[in-house]
């Protein structure tokens, strides 16, 4: 790493500063935009750090919960800059202490191709806050989390010093704990984690089995799907193996872990679906599950196949399935639509009443994609299209083969991930921010898998 502080906190007495507080100012061990700050006050104090630049106040970072012991990881800095930290902690009293401003130079950052560019903006529609996603290089490569502002700059990342992961590394951001869960698809020997913004681990998945450098998933690795329920457990998909007359089969296990990995649920697609050899794709995949989400009222699972392009609503409690969404299913397609039905489709979610929204890849065959979102009648078992962005667009033309992300946003927008591309668009369809990650020649894969947008960790001075 490679921190300049041009006036090092230690240095402060012999200059003949008398700051109100005596704090340390220390580069981020993980991440050269980011410091680390501590200090302490003899009473309880809410506590914070102050970011200036060319003598411009820009921003706060810090807690407003009382306490004797400080510590403050600030973020929201951005490359080959020279800014001004300062610590000030208010008591409950109302008395304010302040550090001396210690000077800190951020690093370039440590890939050239670790940086894209917006090329649409409107503040007016877009939901505030700043995009965490994931970063890949290939279909293995590196782990790498980033957390973007909104001018889609890199404020913060983190490289995982392990062996190589796959492409569909997702990150999960915890604003209450400030942490960040990434995995699951890590290397044969790694782990799946979840990490403070200093790279403190507080959380560890199962060790990964199966060779890091080969991008066919191996027999009990996790892949694609890893988020955390409400009682600290995880949800995750683990690829799993069956021979089934003279074939060696790759299908799937739905996995419920506890806190400590212990399996308390889990739905294994060789019980319920019936194997099909023509359905498995390039040799290798039957079923490819890459999404599933609880609806915890129901007691029922929502389970997506990107090889089989079917959804289905699963009984939790006998793993019965109740339903099947897709073209030869339960439900009669849309008679208005063109293409009525979802191919080969990513990041499905329920987002009530019994819509559902989703990254529908499409195949060679309709050759673009779109974001799309159904409404389901479980009474008439009609599926209807209410809303979508199509690729065929002539000012907006995009394919993506087999990665591809939507979350609906609290102000009604959806945030899409489609290759190289973060977009955020209207109910109207009106595209409102747009970041494009920039391959360079080593790079010419780079993109994200998932992203998700969430409160900024800055207040504005």
């Amino acid at each position: 790493m490679s921190h300049r502080h041009l006036l090092p906190a230690l240095a402060l007495g012999a200059l003949g500063c008398k700051p109100g507080l005596d704090a340390s100012f220390q580069p981020n061990p993980i991440c050269d935009l980011s410091s680390v700050v501590t200090w302490t006050t003899d009473e309880p104090a809410s506590s914070w750090v102050e970011v200036s630049l060319d003598d411009q106040a820009l921003f706060k970072v810090g807690d407003d919960t009382p306490a004797t012991e400080h510590k403050v990881i600030v973020v929201g800095m951005t490359e080959l800059q020279d800014y001004a930290l300062e610590a000030v902690s208010v008591t409950q009293e109302g008395r304010e202490l302040r550090s001396a401003s210690v000077d800190f130079t951020t690093s370039a950052l440590p890939h050239p191709w670790l940086q894209g560019h917006v090329s649409v903006s409107d503040p007016s529609q877009v939901q505030p806050g700043w995009i965490a996603a994931n970063v890949m290089t290939a279909s293995i490569g590196p782990v790498i989390a980033v957390l973007l502002n909104e001018g889609g700059q890199v404020v913060w990342y983190y490289i995982h010093d392990g062996d190589d992961g796959g492409a569909d590394i997702q990150v999960s951001w915890f604003p209450d704990r400030r942490e960040m869960l990434i995995g699951p698809h890590m290397a044969g020997g790694d782990r799946p984690v979840r990490i403070d913004l200093e790279g403190q681990v507080s959380w560890e998945g199962p060790e990964q089995p199966g060779d890091p450098h080969t991008i066919n998933i191996q027999d009990g690795q996790l892949h694609h799907v890893l988020w955390e329920t409400d009682d600290g457990g995880h949800v995750a998909v683990q690829c799993h193996y069956e021979q089934v007359g003279d074939d060696d089969v790759q299908g799937d296990r739905v996995v419920w872990l506890d806190q400590d990995n212990n399996e308390q649920w889990s739905w294994n697609t060789f019980d319920w679906l019936e194997y099909d050899p023509d359905d498995v794709f390039m040799g290798l995949w039957w079923t490819h599950l890459n999404s599933v989400a609880f609806d915890e009222t129901e007691d029922v699972a929502y389970i997506n196949s990107w090889v089989q392009s079917k959804v289905w609503k699963v009984d939790r409690a006998t793993g019965e399935i109740l339903w099947t969404l897709g073209e030869g299913g339960d439900f009669a397609p849309d008679p208005d639509h063109e293409w009525p039905w979802f191919e080969m489709a990513h990041s499905v979610d329920p987002i009530g009443d019994n819509h559902f929204i989703m990254h529908d890849n499409g195949t060679n065959e309709r050759h673009w994609s779109r974001v799309v979102e159904y409404a389901l009648d479980e009474t008439t078992m009609q599926a209807e299209i209410v809303w979508e962005y199509p690729g065929d667009l002539s000012e907006d033309r995009w394919y993506v083969v087999s990665c591809g992300d939507i979350d609906q946003l609290d102000n009604g927008n959806r945030l899409v991930v489609a290759n190289t591309r973060i977009m955020e668009l209207t109910l109207a369809g009106e595209l409102v921010f747009e970041y494009t990650w920039i391959p360079v020649d080593e790079t010419p894969d780079l993109r994200s898998y998932q992203a998700e947008k969430i409160p900024s960790l800055v207040q504005p001075l």
